[in-house]
């Protein structure tokens, strides 16, 4: 998730460095120093899930052509530039 967040941010110019661990940890712009990133445990998933619904195949159908190398760092590298194309 790290590289992912790094990744976006530096398709807006913008660097971002890391302090702290755990729940605790910051990523914040190297530039200005501004905290841009904290977590929130709100958003955690739980681990025993009775359930998941979604819908996976646009996704699919949109990151697959070009998922061919095996590597995560690879992959978030290959489908970031089509992600950021779409909007949330």
């Amino acid at each position: 998730m790290r590289e992912f967040v790094e990744l976006a941010f530096r398709h807006a110019g913008r660097t971002i460095k890391w302090r702290g661990e755990g729940l605790e940890e910051v990523g914040f712009d190297a530039e200005t120093g501004e905290d841009l990133i904290e977590i929130d445990p709100r958003y955690f998933r739980p681990t025993e899930v009775e359930e998941l619904l979604g819908d996976a195949s646009k996704a699919k159908r949109v990151l697959d052509p070009i998922h061919n190398n095996n590597s995560a760092y690879g992959q978030i590298h290959a489908t970031f530039p089509t992600i950021m194309q779409y909007p949330y």
